[in-house]
């Protein structure tokens, strides 16, 4: 969107600004040439009350959720955020929509849409009662419709998060699972859940109830991936395992059956956060810690089936993460993203930590199994410590993914990245930074998902003025948010 156009939007988005062919006010033009890079005053400090209350929530809004296009470190035209749902929003600030009491807190985990109920899935990590142990929700894509699927008290299940669900398309059920203890409260309810959800409606069913060490899994925190040819889902958990430092596993999905396949110890990576992904035979995973560094490892674990049953067995490591002079260090929930190109597989992926300090990019050829630094995050307009997984969007040719931190605001940014040769360096298109404020969101920790040629993820904080109900630094309990994919 080109600047003039912005402005002519935010001058008309309420009574009391200017009209086109009007002159703006004094306060109306230092406060627009906050946005526009002419100067460096309080976003806020310049509206005054000759506007009215309407124009300068209109006003506020615009210059919290305007941000710069950064391609290459050259600032495009400016695009605006679409925060479309805030959490713990019942006074309806920011013009949003009023959302109900007890809607959850701290949303964590990719979205996923379903296309046969056109609706957007999700997950909050904590409030929705007295419990304190999160919700399963869904809303429609324009941000109206918000509902409560069901609300956690402990023992039925404790903490949503991170690659929410699964949609399984042959069962066409939502898969998810839970942590089984509340983080605020420090309350430990289980070793967590794996969920059935229809998303026609109804409460979530239990496929398995996780027992934990030394022969199952405990506290998973990813989704799942499923092998053509079977119906089994496959997973892992950050603890549990012979040495409790992990578990995969396969899994029928009306719970009859559960195979361990696997258990994780720290010399070759440990306490895996991430969902895995199937190439060929071969699944592929990060592991967040463990390995001669500490800092997790990228592997393969080769799909074997005797009789119709999965087989156990080792898990091949590809690489091990040392963040030393541009490497990365410490993937946090990860998944690995899959592009082919010129008729290669290369696998890309984030780290939290390494490279610069900031995080990377990271590549992976699966023929030769190599690895390379791909980018490396600065913290600057790029942004820093990314979580979470990229999304490939065939139709623009790019990966999107989010940074935690950094950005103008230092409270996170979206981003995109166009895959090449592997062994090359990667440039990054910042296409949003977070703000925190005016009904903005601050903080995503997870990735994005493409629907309609748009862009759905969530925020940890933002949203509404109020402080955060968990006592940092931050205001909101969290936003969805929509940006349109950049032509």
């Amino acid at each position: 969107m080109a600047r003039h156009a912005l402005v002519d939007r935010a001058r008309l988005a309420a009574k009391g600004l200017p009209k086109p062919g009007e002159k703006p006010s004094g306060q109306v033009k230092v406060l627009l040439s906050s946005v526009f890079g002419r100067g460096h005053m309080s976003r806020s400090a310049q509206v005054t009350s000759s506007l009215s209350a309407a124009a300068r929530c209109a006003l506020l809004c615009v210059v919290a959720s305007s941000a710069a296009l950064v391609f290459g470190g050259a600032a495009l035209a400016a695009q605006t955020n679409h925060t479309i749902y805030a959490f713990g929003n019942q006074s309806g600030e920011f013009a949003l929509p009023a959302s109900p009491e007890d809607d959850g807190e701290f949303p964590k985990g990719t979205l996923n849409f379903v296309p046969t109920v056109g609706r957007i899935f999700g997950a909050t990590a904590a409030g929705g009662n007295q419990t304190d142990c999160g919700t399963y929700f869904s809303i429609l894509p324009d941000g109206t419709d918000y509902r409560v699927l069901f609300r956690f008290n402990g023992p039925d299940g404790c903490s949503p998060r991170h690659d929410a669900f699964f949609f399984d398309g042959d069962d066409r059920m939502l898969f998810g699972a839970t942590q089984g203890h509340s983080n605020r409260g420090h309350i430990v309810y289980n070793d967590g859940q794996i969920l059935r959800l229809d998303p026609a409606g109804g409460a979530p069913q239990v496929v398995h109830a996780f027992a934990g060490a030394p022969r199952d899994g405990s506290q998973q925190h990813s989704a799942f991936a499923a092998a053509p040819g079977t119906t089994l889902l496959f997973g892992q958990t950050a603890k549990g395992g012979s040495e409790n430092t992990g578990l995969l596993y396969a899994v029928c999905p009306d719970g009859s059956c559960f195979y361990p396949l696997h258990d994780f110890v720290a010399t070759e990576g440990d306490t895996p956060h991430g969902a895995l992904l199937l190439v060929g035979n071969n699944f592929w995973g990060m592991t967040r810690g463990g390995g001669p560094g500490g800092g997790g490892s990228v592997f393969f674990f080769p799909l074997q089936f005797a009789n119709g049953v999965p087989q156990p067995g080792p898990i091949s490591v590809v690489h091990y993460f040392t963040g030393h002079v541009g490497d990365g260090y410490q993937p946090e929930h990860g998944t690995l993203t899959a592009v082919t190109q010129n008729g290669h597989v290369v696998l890309y992926g984030l780290t939290k930590l390494g490279g610069t300090g900031d995080g990377v990019i990271l590549q992976v050829d699966v023929t030769t199994q190599r690895y390379n630094t791909f980018y490396q995050f600065h913290g600057t307009a790029d942004g820093r410590n990314p979580y979470g997984s990229l999304r490939y969007d065939p139709a623009s040719g790019y990966l999107y993914g989010t940074t935690s931190a950094g950005g103008k605001f230092g409270l996170g940014t979206v981003f995109r990245i166009r895959p090449s040769a592997f062994g090359s360096a990667g440039k990054i298109d910042t296409i949003y930074q977070f703000s925190g404020t005016g009904g903005d969101g601050a903080k995503p920790i997870d990735g994005v998902v493409v629907a309609d040629g748009r862009l759905y993820g969530v925020t940890v904080y933002g949203g509404t003025s109020q402080a955060s109900s968990d006592g940092s630094k931050h205001t909101g309990d969290g936003t969805i948010f929509s940006l349109p994919i950049p032509k």
